[in-house]
């Protein structure tokens, strides 16, 4: 019976060092594995826009402002209770988009704001005093590659990309 315990323990002992020795190159490569990386490239993020709401009683006549340091893309949201009914009145300058935005088709430059948005309140039911027509407005910074033709708001694919994604070469 001793014999038999001490070959379990052999044989234990030599597929643990087995073990070892075959993942121990793998190992010691993941917990030693280093880069370094040298230059430098200049990222701006600054990209800063202003919602200008005139009311009307309840109604919104809306603008963006670029207050930023660079052109941009711009889109809006307009948000309101479903008991209402919202007519929305924009120039040909504005598309609405099937994900619920209205997109503002030119570059925005630095300190230009874009056309109207209106937000009228067209039905006739009893409005509450906590009423609102809420403004969601997003904007991202307009890039131009050298090798790609120039886009406009309404055909740029990059609303969905995170930060990250956006400035990886």
């Amino acid at each position: 019976m001793k014999k038999l315990f001490n070959k379990k323990i052999i044989v234990t002992m030599i597929t643990v060092f087995l073990l070892a020795v075959i993942t121990l190159p793998q190992a010691y490569g993941y917990f030693t594995n280093h880069c370094q990386g040298e230059g430098g490239r200049v990222l701006q993020l600054v990209n800063d826009t202003k919602v200008k709401e005139e009311k009307d009683e309840l109604n919104k006549t809306i603008q963006v402002k670029n207050t930023g340091e660079v052109p941009v893309f711009t889109r809006v949201k307009i948000i309101y209770g479903g008991s209402q009914d919202v007519k929305i009145t924009k120039s040909d300058n504005w598309v609405e988009g099937d994900d619920g935005y209205f997109y503002y088709k030119d570059v925005v430059d630095v300190d230009d704001e874009t056309d109207s948005l209106k937000a009228e309140i067209t039905s006739n039911k009893k409005i509450d005093e906590d009423f609102d027509i809420v403004v969601v407005c997003e904007s991202t910074p307009y890039v131009v590659y050298d090798d790609k033709e120039p886009v406009n708001n309404s055909s740029y694919k990059g609303w969905h990309l995170k930060t990250e994604e956006q400035g990886a070469d």
